[in-house]
């Protein structure tokens, strides 16, 4: 798929770096394969009159009924106009697996190959049935600026299932407790 805005007046609110500034956005480029088995692929791009790219996402995925892992590239110019004095460019690695029916890890890294560094990393554990999810998390965030330090944080999640607002929609009746006959 690609495309591209045209307009009659140029629109100066937009930056530089956004694709939409002046009488002509920069070029839309986006395409994505999907092969049995599991396995995607997803791209997309900006580029200019001069096919200089500004920004670009490619996206690999695979997945079965236990296992889901991804990894992504992204590249965004710099743009002071928003105070983003550098490019961006970072790698990003994500899995989860499921270790049985309510049981599920998942693990997430954000390397940012522009500063050379692990920007994020993460881990986590779900629990899910028909009543209640709970998550435990823990996440590091590393910095090498002097303003920022790297931080650790640890989290949980509660959150009741079964409840809905009432859209006119079919919802399936649940149950949530100790079933006897």
């Amino acid at each position: 798929t690609g495309g591209q805005i045209l307009r009659q007046d140029a629109q100066p609110d937009f930056t530089s770096s956004s694709g939409l500034s002046g009488t002509q956005s920069d070029f839309l480029l986006c395409g994505q394969l999907r092969l049995k088995g599991g396995l995607a692929l997803t791209g997309r791009t900006l580029f200019d009159d001069s096919f200089d790219v500004t920004k670009a996402e490619l996206r690999g995925n695979w997945s079965n009924q236990r296992l889901n892992v991804g990894g992504s590239y992204i590249w965004i110019d710099e743009d002071p106009a928003i105070e983003q004095f550098d490019d961006i460019g970072e790698i990003k690695f994500d899995g989860i697996y499921r270790i049985d029916r309510n049981w599920t890890v998942g693990l997430d890294m954000r390397y940012d190959i522009v500063a050379g560094r692990t920007a994020t990393a993460e881990a986590g554990l779900i629990y899910q049935n028909e009543c209640v999810r709970v998550g435990v998390r823990v996440k590091r965030s590393f910095a090498d600026s002097t303003t920022l330090e790297p931080s650790t944080s640890l989290g949980l999640t509660v959150s009741l299932n079964g409840f809905s607002m009432n859209t006119g929609e079919r919802v399936e009746a649940r149950s949530c407790g100790k079933h006897t006959k």
